[in-house]
């Protein structure tokens, strides 16, 4: 006998008519309660575990949706006898039961439109279930109008999920190429055009009771160390990085566990004593106009975690844990003191050790092509997230092809924006495979930057997936029309939301809008370069030891961007506040361990400028730009004697890729030949870089294909073009095909072959208007839903550049207006869990910090504190100087920075090298840049000294680093994962702990040895920002969560499972009823509602509902 638990959420909007969904969570072995308070449901847990805040994008604002405790023994269900051995069909049974037994009972929802939806081993459970579904509606034992189901990251093969990962392994940055060459090499065929290899069948056996594969059983050592090879990448090694990553989304990193997100909660409670003061003073202009809006942007950075929102996926499980153990709640829940689930410790999934399970579908093809077959016809939905390693995107893609459906359509990108007027960012792709003889098909849906648990990693974009999937339009590009008004919180909840916030001649004395003290000095002037060449720079000192700590000169790329765009939104002490008037601590700043001096080069960007009397040249090339650069250098070390001597070091990204072993290469001649003197260099970085535009070309296809961009049909169609004989396609040399122009676009070396211009074609696909305008090509999972146009960054193609420009001119209006308006409002929002401005874990600043970091820039009073003159005041800065001189103008002389490589080593001066990437970036791939490093230190004969594995920040895997070596040279190779092109924007605190270690030669893995605490706000700006907050925003959840952390840490922990005994079989429970199963005041609820819940315990399998 089994009873298992449900819960019924009826739909916001009309319940009566809406469709009945049934969501079942995987395992095999966890609670669909975790998708209901988690993930889709209408409310999620507090810190506390105490009280619920409400989840904007609830699959109940267009369905009925019923959660599932299946099996039982999983939950709140429960059965006899016990220790029993589950099964897939044993618990497809069980659920149709419970299907039906839900019908009985609410019989309104009888002959209602049907869906059924899961994930991750909902790829088993929701197939099976959909085909027993089937045969009851046939057989006439259902009353249902079953219209398809949905998996969203499923296991649908067990081998095509090994298989895949193999090859996303090494496209994530996983394993070198060594590695990757292997692995390949094991093989047992010819692999064919789309290279698909299928490694399982030949060396690994399935285990049907864990899961898992092992090594087939050879005396052939060769084939023993290929399947222990594949066993260990293509599954292993994923699951024990676990500790240190977390394997349902590659990009996200929890720093501290659920209790370290209770830290700073006291000195809150002292500061929200000040504002309840503050709060009586209603008649201040300041607080009554609204005119006050002051946010501390600095203390917007999540130092904690990696997600958007507030650290939510890092202790929501605890506190739901803790949540649905209280004896409230499960009396909330109909749960009878006299019912054995009354003493069960509900776990979101079961102790393997306690919960046997049987699998008896490692592939799902046979079902999938029975539910195809169906008369009725099916419409079917396979989604994914596309940063889950666990079941990811790759596999099932393959599994959808390979059921060779006779109708497929063209791979899309589809679109979300956050509200109307604002940009509609890429939110993934979409393809659709369709029968001849039914009406079924399959949508392939991506949901980028997505891991695992797509509604809780893109809740806006799952939900507007959900709903066209539903309504039957195949266009994922519709937003859903329901209503997004948040609804009013309850008196007791409603609280303030809290928001902390040279030599003589050039030292910068006063900078406007500092909202908090330093100790370090700031000089900021101009450098003599060629004749009539002026370079602007400000310089930062170090904030430990300025006297003996290093210098390094940084470049930001383009060509034509400025290095003080990187100051203020990368790697500088200072970050733009959303007023663009005042300025945040950014506590990952590299000035913590070094002077930076940021130019600003070549002429023409940002405020360096060119005296067209003294020199009337007007050809920008790299050659002009390193012999500028160089002569600035010389005049800055004539004037800052001081740092004569210092270890000094050259640092960019992007066309710093150029710029950087350039300038290197010349210092390095120049102080040989005693041009200059005096200067200590000791190393070079370049963060994704462009070091070989046409190896960077090349990879960039395979990058597009393993991150979802390209379909399987354009990867065969690439494979059949490639002009050798070699089997891995990422490594055909594709530019035998096309040729890259000064602009840097890539050009079919024959314009009427179609191979040709296929490949160009899809090499400049990333700089597509779709893909510049409504997607961030320098970071894939970067999105921002409240811009109206696009971010920043050189263009490519000179037509495209026009085209964005002149949709930036058409927007700037409505930009400017919004630019505070918009996200002031956006922080208002009463709900931490969720993000509405971006997809980054730094309170949207990469959506608005370049366009702050311009308008601050901008002031007179800011132009005058740093030195600019006045006859430059119609001369507007721009974060890169796109059109009007250098970037439309830039001849680019070198595709290929090997030459300066080969300079460097030939010159054998003792120089370190760390080449880093982002692996998230379209722009500049870690791939290419990992092929071009490896292609230098085979040429040169460099030993490996440092093999290729993780390396650490915190308790997380932060990228993976290999280091070649010679006798006056090391080169170190590092990716940094989830960064996107601006890795110290991305990811601050892995990258400054990366860039000390490398200054200080430590290990990578070395925690960083500076203070990342805010520096506490000048008292203006105290007072300022909690106006503001009152201004704003009423008691939100941040407060809540405050409170119900620190009552948690005064309490009691929840006490762990044990395995519980066997007992005699429970009783039945009593017959239910629609009025008897209302759940009329659930525990903690925060906000008021309108929508009906109901709660029950079934016949035989009492599934919970509500």
């Amino acid at each position: 006998m089994e009873n298992s638990k449900n819960m019924l959420v009826e739909a916001q909007q009309n319940p009566t008519t809406s469709p009945l969904v049934v969501w079942l969570n995987g395992g095999p072995g966890c609670s669909s309660l975790s998708g209901l308070f988690q993930e889709n449901g209408p409310f999620q847990v507090n810190p506390d575990g105490t009280t619920l805040i409400e989840n904007m994008y609830s699959w109940n604002k267009i369905a009925n949706v019923l959660y599932l405790e299946s099996p039982r023994d999983v939950g709140f269900s429960y059965g006899t006898p016990a220790n029993i051995v589950h099964t897939d069909n044993l618990t497809r049974d069980d659920n149709a039961e419970a299907i039906m037994g839900f019908v009985q009972r609410f019989p309104y929802y009888a002959g209602r439109d049907f869906y059924i939806t899961g994930e991750s081993y909902g790829g088993v459970y929701v197939p099976t279930l959909s085909q027993k579904v089937v045969e009851l509606i046939t057989s006439n034992n259902l009353n249902l109008t079953f219209k398809g189901f949905a998996v969203g990251n499923g296991i649908l093969s067990n081998s095509r999920q090994v298989d895949s990962y193999v090859d996303l392994s090494y496209y994530r940055g996983i394993i070198g190429k060594q590695q990757f060459d292997y692995i390949k090499s094991c093989c047992p065929y010819q692999l064919v055009p789309a290279q698909i290899c299928n490694y399982t069948s030949t060396y690994l056996t399935f285990d049907y009771t864990n899961g898992f594969y092992v090594p087939k059983n050879s005396t052939d050592p060769n084939f023993i160390a290929c399947a222990n090879t594949i066993a260990a990448i293509g599954q292993d090694n994923m699951w024990e990085s676990e500790i240190y990553a977390d394997v349902y989304n590659f990009i996200q990193s929890c720093y501290v566990t659920s209790e370290g997100f209770k830290d700073g909660l006291k000195d809150y409670m002292k500061v929200e004593k000040v504002r309840s003061l503050l709060s009586k003073f209603t008649d201040s202009p300041i607080v009554s106009d609204g005119y006050s809006s002051f946010i501390d942007q600095g203390a917007k950075i999540n130092t904690k975690s990696t997600d958007p929102f507030a650290g939510y996926r890092c202790y929501s499980n605890d506190a739901m844990i803790k949540y649905l153990n209280t004896p409230e709640v499960k009396k909330a829940i109909n749960i009878q003191t006299t019912s054995p689930a009354w003493n069960i410790t509900w776990v979101d999934c079961a102790d393997e050790g306690f919960f046997k399970y049987l699998r008896q579908y490692p592939e799902m093809d046979g079902v999938f092509k029975s539910l195809l077959n169906w008369q009725n016809g099916l419409k079917i939905l396979v989604y994914n997230g596309d940063t889950d390693s666990v079941c990811n995107y790759l596999g099932d893609q393959w599994f959808v092809e390979d059921l060779k459906l006779p109708y497929v359509t063209d791979r899309k990108n589809w679109h979300f924006s956050y509200q109307p007027g604002m940009l509609n960012e890429v939110a993934g792709s979409y393809q659709g495979f369709s029968m001849l003889n039914t009406s079924s098909f399959i949508d392939l849906v991506t949901i980028k930057g997505s891991g695992h648990m797509v509604p809780t990693d893109r809740p806006g974009q799952s939900l507007q997936m959900i709903t066209n999937f539903i309504m039957g339009t195949r266009d994922y590009n519709m937003p859903p029309n329901v209503n997004m008004n948040q609804a009013p919180l309850k008196d007791q909840y409603k609280t303030t939301q809290p928001m902390y916030t040279r030599k003589e001649l050039d030292k910068v004395y006063n900078l406007p809008g500092l909202t908090f003290p330093i100790t370090f000095e700031n000089y900021a002037g101009y450098l003599k370069a060629s004749p009539g060449n002026y370079m602007h720079y400000w310089m930062v000192t170090s904030q430990t030891s300025p006297g003996s700590d290093p210098l390094f000169l940084w470049l930001t790329g383009g060509p034509g961007c400025s290095g003080l765009g990187a100051l203020l939104t990368e790697l500088g002490p200072f970050r733009p506040n959303p007023d663009n008037r005042t300025l945040s601590e950014n506590v990952f700043s590299w000035n913590k361990f070094a002077n930076i001096l940021f130019l600003e080069s070549p002429r023409g960007v940002g405020f360096s400028f060119q005296n067209m009397t003294e020199n009337n040249d007007t050809i920008w090339d790299d050659d002009r730009s390193a012999n500028d650069a160089y002569l600035a250098l010389k005049d800055f070390f004539s004037v800052y004697t001081e740092f004569q001597q210092r270890p000094f070091y050259i640092i960019g990204e992007s066309y710093g890729g150029v710029y950087v072993p350039m300038l290197t290469s010349l210092l390095i001649q120049k102080i040989q030949s005693g041009d200059i003197q005096n200067v200590n260099l000791v190393g070079m970085a370049v963060g994704n870089g462009e070091l070989n535009s046409i190896i960077g070309s090349n990879s960039l296809l395979s990058d597009m294909y393993y991150h979802g961009y390209l379909g399987t049909g354009e990867w065969s169609m690439l494979a059949q073009c490639c002009n050798t004989t070699y089997q891995l396609l990422p490594f055909c040399p594709f530019d035998q095909r096309y040729y890259v122009s000064s602009d840097g676009s890539a050009y079919p070396k024959d314009p009427n072959d179609a191979c040709d211009n296929l490949i160009a074609d899809k090499i400049n696909n990333v700089w597509t208007e779709d893909m510049l305008l409504y997607s961030d090509v320098y970071n894939q999972n970067q999105d921002c839903y409240q811009q109206t146009s696009y971010l920043l960054g050189s263009v490519r193609s000179a037509k495209t550049r026009q085209k964005v420009v002149e949709h930036t001119r058409k927007f700037i209006k409505q930009q400017k207006d919004a630019s505070v308006t918009n996200y002031v409002d956006a922080y208002r929002y009463n709900n931490d869990n969720y993000n509405p401005i971006s997809t980054d874990p730094l309170g949207g600043f990469p959506c608005f910090g370049t366009d702050a970091a311009a308008d601050y820039l901008n002031q007179p009073e800011v132009r005058k504190a740093l030195h600019v003159p006045d006859f430059l005041s119609k001369t507007t800065w721009g974060f890169c100087n796109l059109v009007d001189d250098v970037n439309y103008n830039y001849v680019r002389q070198y595709n290929d920075t090997g030459i300066f490589f080969d300079r460097i080593l030939q010159s054998q001066h003792p120089m370190k090298i760390l080449i880093y990437n982002g692996d998230t970036d379209y722009a500049c791939n870690f791939m290419g840049d990992q092929w071009f490093v490896e292609g230098i230190a085979s040429k040169w004969g460099l030993a490996t000294t440092i093999p290729y594995n993780a390396w650490i920040f915190r308790n997380q895997i932060a990228g993976y680093a290999k280091q070649f070596a010679s006798e006056h040279v090391k080169i170190n190779l590092v990716t940094v994962k989830g960064a996107g092109h601006m890795v110290p924007m991305d990811r601050p605190g892995p990258a400054m702990q990366l860039m000390s270690n490398f200054f200080n030669d430590r290990d990578f893995n070395s925690s960083v040895t500076y203070s990342t605490a805010n520096t506490p706000l000048k008292e203006q700006y105290r007072i300022q920002e909690m106006l503001t907050n009152i201004t704003i925003t009423q008691k939100t959840s941040a407060y809540r969560k405050a409170k119900a952390i620190i009552r948690q840490s005064e309490g009691e922990e929840a006490a762990s499972r044990v395995k519980r005994e066997t007992r005699p079989d429970p009783p039945r429970p009593p017959p239910g009823s629609k009025e008897a199963d209302r759940v009329t005041a659930l525990p903690g609820f925060s906000y008021i509602i309108g929508l009906l819940k109901h709660l029950s315990i079934k016949l035989r399998h009492h599934l919970f509902y509500g």
